[in-house]
């Protein structure tokens, strides 16, 4: 972990910290049953500081304490720049959170003096460390982030140039916005503003008309562009997210799925990473008199530095009869318990990406299949078949790549292969697919075997076939540790969901050939009322057939030949 970088001995803190912890309490509006201590080599951690019951509120903090895109809207100084240029949620926020790192008198100066000073994500990791993640996908997805957040930050140069007496060059460069960006990503809460919808356009509205002339267009054609805008990037997002092999809100594939809270979509991004999908459930409906609040990011001092906890030990939302932020236990403390959030159900990749460390023996981790290319080989050949598939594929999002699981293929995966390799008589029945349903033998033959056939040449091809520790000799905890670790998953996953898939394989097999298991037919043969010596016959003629199909199987695949079990 490298999130908590103050602090020296077990039980001290800095005191950045003590000043924080002191500027909190002052706060009539915050209560919180923890404090803050050094917990050894996790840094920083939440320590209860009395026994505390299932269902106690943990923490409560109001919303004007949180740095929101609407607080950087409202800033007496940047809100007329932000209503003036039309800029993203990301850019707003991360020139936000500079602007009050770097001002000495800033309301929040407390808390930006305990955030994290570096981290070890993968926007940090060089191309050397990058060669120990295995895979070119993975580090192709490493620069395509870094290019994307690099687009936002050349995005800004017309306003920090523009006013260099506000923004001074040193002091917001391309790093700082990385920096500023990783302290958004990995600990920001995404949650349903309690302000009414369309406040943005309202706040543009009360531009003196000069700044609206000069911005050359009205603030209502602004806030629409800019909406048509957000919304191309939310499908590009989108696109990105679902390739990925823990796509947020996924089934078996770690997604955003804290206890109670319904997941909720970060503006403009990824899923923001520590807590992504904070809203109201209890009052999720319109407020009365107003439109329903907008999703927003929101750092919220003093619940972000609650640490990970896979085991869900604490359930939180943002209660809108409170204007706060409300932490509830879900299983009791002692005194002096550490008491945590869990960030997320990722797995290790997107640990690392979002947050610089990952969990040992994580069961949400997985892998990103490639679906078959549907203009391959002349497969359209103006089929109207061919383009139907095309189109139907394109509209329920099943092109992108999908994820292999450690329990096998995910759901996503299963569903867009089969849609990938209906033929013209199966295709009438494309709803049983997209309900998850099976539609025949012969298709889902098909599925599993280019699973298998992918599995295999990922693990020969990139991995090869190795079983060594990809650690092994890297100093832990570096980049290059790091990226083993993405590595080292990456190929359990395929290893783990080889075994699953080739069993079901081989199970199709005989299904198609016997038109039952292998398992049922050897089970009819030996409760069959005929003679000993005729079972023994019977089963012997069988497995000699069964060894044949298997020696095909491995054939087709590329695998060993395995005998068949009796």
């Amino acid at each position: 972990y490298q999130r908590r970088v103050h602090g020296g001995a077990m039980g001290e803190l800095s005191l950045e910290v003590s000043a924080f912890l002191s500027w909190m309490q002052q706060q009539s509006d915050v209560s919180a049953l923890f404090t803050i201590a050094n917990c050894g080599p996790l840094g920083n951690g939440a320590i209860a500081t009395r026994d505390i019951e299932v269902g106690e509120v943990l923490v409560s903090i109001a919303y004007h304490l949180f740095i929101t895109e609407f607080a950087a809207f409202k800033h007496p100084v940047l809100g007329p720049l932000f209503c003036k240029h039309n800029l993203c949620s990301e850019q707003v926020m991360c020139l936000h959170i500079l602007n009050e790192c770097n001002d000495p008198r800033s309301y929040w100066r407390h808390y930006c003096a305990v955030l994290p000073r570096s981290f070890s994500t993968t926007d940090y990791f060089t191309d050397d460390d990058m060669k120990h993640l295995g895979s070119d996908f993975r580090a192709e997805k490493i620069r395509r982030r870094r290019d994307k957040i690099r687009l936002w930050f050349e995005g800004l140069q017309p306003v920090l140039q523009g006013n260099p007496q506000l923004f001074a060059p040193e002091l917001y460069t391309f790093d700082r916005f990385l920096w500023a960006y990783n302290i958004l990503d990995s600990r920001s809460f995404c949650l349903k503003s309690p302000e009414p919808d369309g406040w943005k356009s309202r706040l543009r509205g009360a531009l003196p008309i000069k700044a609206k002339l000069e911005n050359g267009e009205s603030c209502k054609k602004e806030e629409e562009e800019e909406e048509e805008e957000d919304e191309d990037e939310d499908e590009e997002e989108e696109e990105e997210k679902e390739e990925e092999e823990d796509e947020e809100n996924r089934d078996g594939c770690g997604g955003a799925t804290k206890n109670s809270a319904a997941g909720a979509p970060t503006p403009g991004t990824e899923l923001s990473g520590q807590a992504d999908n904070i809203r109201d459930e209890e009052n999720d409906g319109e407020v009365e008199g107003e439109e329903e609040g907008e999703d927003e990011w929101a750092l919220v001092p003093l619940a972000d530095m609650m640490n990970h906890s896979s085991d869900g030990e604490t359930d939180f939302s943002f209660d809108k009869k409170q204007n706060s932020f409300i932490c509830r236990a879900t299983r009791a403390y002692k005194k002096g318990d550490e008491i945590s959030l869990r960030y997320n159900s990722m797995g290790t990749w997107q640990q690392i990406k979002h947050y610089g460390f990952a969990l040992e023996n994580n069961p949400n981790d997985c892998y990103p299949v490639p679906i078959p290319d549907y203009t391959a080989a002349g497969w359209l050949n103006e089929s109207v078949f061919q383009i139907a598939k095309l189109r139907l594929s394109h509209e329920h999002g099943l092109l992108r790549r999908q994820p292999l699981t450690l329990q096998g293929e995910s759901p996503e995966l299963l569903k867009a292969l089969r849609v990938r390799f209906l033929n013209d008589a199966e295709f009438p029945y494309y709803g049983k697919v997209l309900k998850g349903e099976s539609v025949s033998n012969v298709n889902d033959f098909n599925v599993y075997q280019y699973l298998v056939r992918y599995c295999k040449e990922q693990l020969r091809t990139v991995y090869g076939n190795s079983e060594k520790d990809a650690t092994d000799g890297l100093a832990s905890g570096s980049m290059a540790w790091l990226a083993a670790r993405i590595c080292n998953s990456d190929r359990n996953v395929l290893k783990a969901a080889l075994g699953v898939c080739d069993q079901r394989y081989r199970e199709l097999c005989q299904l198609i050939y016997y038109g039952q298991s292998a398992t049922r037919i050897l089970q009819g043969i030996g409760s069959a009322s005929i003679q000993n010596w005729e079972k023994d016959h019977e089963r012997a003629q069988f497995l000699r057939l069964n060894r044949l199909i298997n020696q095909m199987h491995a054939l087709e695949t590329g695998g060993a030949v395995v005998a068949a079990s009796s």
